[in-house]
């Protein structure tokens, strides 16, 4: 059974190798400073620094052709600055 198991993980592919297109950004318009970040395709959480190979969260390799066409969203939560 071990066999099995140890066959099925070495053809499952590593899919967070294969660079994924950052498609959405987020915006906060609460902050003094309109800042908008990058959002990695594969965990959903910010990129700080954009142009980066790899998220630094889960990994996943990144393709930045796409994202002069990125999606706008504001965040769901208020930085408290007003």
């Amino acid at each position: 059974m071990i066999p099995q198991i140890a066959s099925t993980l070495l053809t499952v592919p590593e899919t967070y190798r294969s660079p994924m297109p950052v498609t959405a950004v987020r915006c906060y318009p609460n902050c003094p400073q309109l800042f908008t970040y990058p959002l990695c395709p594969r965990c959903g959480l910010i990129i700080e620094r954009e142009y980066q190979c790899f998220c630094v969260h889960c990994g996943q390799a990144l393709d930045w052709k796409q994202f002069c066409k990125a999606i706008v969203t504001p965040a769901l939560y208020s930085s408290g600055v007003r």
